[in-house]
């Protein structure tokens, strides 16, 4: 069976499987669960369909964020904890949102920036922040997302190829449009090549 095939035959059966979930929607460990698992259902339906209308260059940027929507998966299944560790996260990225769009005028932060209660969103996600870390529950970097999830080796090999490629680096340039003759010392001898004799 090939990869699409495989793909397929898993969507289905988790579309299937996620129709007899029962949870509490008021309980953040089991809503983050389920969000996760209809993450990692609707990212492969996003693979199913690059992967059939041969669009492969999206492909390692919706696999890299299925890797990661899998380790907060596996951590948060693993531990109930865990959802505290993502909501002092989710506390710090909203934290800086709204200090930006309070400081600098921005035109994709202006409806944020005209909110009436600003200062105040800003102060109530301070307050949570601090009181998660307070109890031992600070913001975890993607390495420690990895780790606690015993996924080390794919973080170092996986993870990385795949965040390299969404930064559209030198290989994910390459893996993208050029094909290797020389293998990859000719590629970087005429980067070489390029930076000391660019073109006026």
């Amino acid at each position: 069976m090939d990869i699409l095939e495989f793909l397929k035959r898993l969507h289905k059966e988790c579309i299937r499987l996620s129709e007899k979930i029962r949870f509490h929607k008021k309980q953040p460990r089991q809503l983050y669960l389920v969000a996760l698992y209809g993450t990692l259902v609707e990212f492969t339906g996003c693979l199913i369909g690059l992967i059939g209308g041969n669009h492969g260059i999206g492909i390692p940027s919706i696999f890299r964020s299925i890797l990661e929507a899998y380790v907060e998966l596996m951590n948060l299944h693993g531990n109930a904890d865990y959802a505290y560790y993502m909501e002092a996260s989710f506390n710090e990225q909203r934290i800086k949102l709204l200090e930006e769009a309070k400081k600098n005028p921005n035109p994709y932060l202006k409806r944020i920036s005209q909110s009436q209660n600003l200062d105040e969103q800003i102060k109530t996600s301070k307050t949570e922040l601090a009181n998660l870390k307070a109890k031992g529950f600070a913001p975890l970097s993607i390495f420690e997302c990895f780790k606690r999830a015993g996924m080390v080796q794919e973080y170092r090999s996986l993870y990385n190829s795949l965040s390299n490629d969404a930064h559209s680096n030198i290989g994910a340039l390459v893996n993208r449009h050029i094909e290797i003759q020389g293998g990859w010392g000719q590629v970087l001898q005429s980067h070489i090549v390029v930076m000391q004799n660019p073109t006026p």
